[in-house]
């Protein structure tokens, strides 16, 4: 049975902070983030947010991208490849790109856009970033674990 755990935009901005203070300890500043609508808005944000401080112009690109079932990657609907295949053309080799999401779970969603840049790009470092994780290995940077029986309540989430 699974436990519901609600975040709210406090959680998300002290997840968030962070997670940036991790990325700038390691020196990984990037040139690109991946935020797949809608779940990586709100971490890419606040990234841009501190890097727009710092003066560094990052690219980010949105792709919709939704995940159906969970772990099959058959069953992801990738809407829009223009911007996305456009920014990862732009970008110099050994640029660094970062992937931001609300939650790795499965992690099916991070596995096909990774897919998705090898396709086209083999010449950079990517890292993925989220909120929230149930696994630390698919992630390099998280904000909070929770167990597989937690059930996470986002802010923007339907009323659950």
């Amino acid at each position: 049975m699974s436990k519901k755990k609600y975040l709210d935009y406090n959680d998300l901005g002290l997840l968030s902070n962070a997670i940036i203070k991790d990325i700038v300890n390691d020196g990984f500043i990037p040139d690109l983030i991946i935020a797949p609508m809608r779940g990586g808005l709100f971490l890419a944000q606040s990234i841009l947010y501190f890097d727009e401080e710092k003066g560094k112009k990052i690219i980010l690109t949105t792709p919709n991208i939704k995940t159906y079932s969970g772990e099959n990657i058959a069953d992801i609907d990738f809407k829009d490849f223009s911007d996305f295949n456009k920014a990862l053309k732009e970008i110099k080799p050994d640029s660094k790109i970062l992937i931001t999401e609300d939650i790795v779970d499965s992690g099916t969603t991070t596995r096909y856009i990774l897919k998705l840049i090898k396709e086209i790009r083999i010449d950079i470092d990517v890292r993925i970033s989220a909120l929230v994780t149930k696994d630390v290995n698919k992630v390099e940077y998280y904000g909070k674990l929770y167990n597989d029986e937690d059930w996470i309540v986002f802010p923007w989430d339907k009323k659950v």
